[in-house]
């Protein structure tokens, strides 16, 4: 099978199908496909001009879904990973910081995880938002409820530093860093860090002084 045959199997499955899942990743098998596009030719006109088709293809799909999935209502993976896109000019997109926001907040609205993360990072920093950093807590403590790993870090920090306004709170602050580590991985290994610097005595604190070692075991 060619890979325009190959290209035109893979979209009618996602117009047939009714499932926003299936239909997003046919959004990203296009975003792949506008890389094989481009060495697809030696022609640098051509291969841009079918690379940006497929870019442009892949956005309204991306686009349909962030805003309604077919069921009456917009698919949160679609709504992040268009923030995403938003949030870094990726796919031709112009840089909108706000529309990012508004994404991200859209699929928090629908418990996502890490766009729960973006949204509260938003408020901290003020981006695409105005700067509220007792929203920004509100959405790390709902995204690290959800099981974000950077959200658990992060609001370890914030409890064990006193950010955002906070007063101090040790212990629940190495609860959650005790939490991070747990799922700690290559895109999230901070908490294993910071606990490694408590532990030595290295860190603001130390473990003996923020709560007895037995009871982070």
């Amino acid at each position: 099978m060619s890979f325009g045959e190959s290209l035109e199997t893979q979209r009618q499955n996602a117009k047939k199908s009714n499932d926003p899942a299936v239909q997003l990743e046919f959004a990203k098998y296009l975003i792949a496909a506008a890389e094989t596009a481009l060495r697809a030719t030696s022609d640098p006109k051509k291969a841009k001009k079918n690379q940006d088709a497929l870019w442009a293809e892949a956005l309204k799909w991306i686009k349909k879904l962030a805003s309604s999935s077919g069921i009456g209502k917009a698919y949160p993976e679609a709504q992040f990973f268009l923030a995403e896109c938003y949030g870094t000019g990726a796919l031709n997109l112009p840089t909108d910081r706000d529309k990012a926001f508004t994404l991200y907040n859209g699929a928090s609205k629908q418990s996502h995880p890490t766009a729960t993360y973006r949204t509260a990072v938003c408020f901290e920093v003020g981006a695409g938002t105005k700067r509220d950093h007792a929203r920004a807590l509100q959405f790390y403590r709902k995204a690290a409820a959800l099981g974000d790993t950077s959200a658990m870090y992060k609001l370890g920090m914030i409890l064990l530093n006193g950010l955002l306004g906070q007063a101090r709170s040790p212990k629940e602050g190495v609860t959650w860093l005790n939490r991070a580590a747990k799922q700690a991985d290559e895109t999230a290994p901070h908490a294993l860090h910071e606990l490694g610097l408590l532990y030595e005595g290295k860190g603001a604190e130390t473990m003996g002084n923020v709560i007895p070692v037995s009871y982070c075991l």
